[in-house]
């Protein structure tokens, strides 16, 4: 299962840039080796500046904003002032 997770990548006194990942880990027992297979795609992008806060997909279209607070831990104090 895919756990979101929110990453600064740009604080400046103009705007700060923060990325929305999937990571997905997948575990597989066999013997005699362990694999595992682990996926880390970003999935948006949230833009804060003097004009507000928006959010992006990864086709640049707009994205729920509200959705991605309310599913991504810790996104909301990433955004703070």
């Amino acid at each position: 299962m895919a756990t979101l997770r929110a990453r600064t990548v740009v604080d400046d006194n103009r705007q700060r840039v923060v990325v929305v990942e999937s990571l997905a880990i997948n575990r597989e027992d066999g013997a005699p080796a362990l694999w595992l297979f682990v996926r880390l795609e970003p999935i948006a992008v949230v833009i804060r500046d003097a004009s507000g806060t928006q959010a992006f997909d990864t086709n640049a279209e707009p994205a729920d904003l509200d959705k991605l607070l309310g599913n991504v831990e810790g996104l909301g104090a990433l955004l703070e002032p």
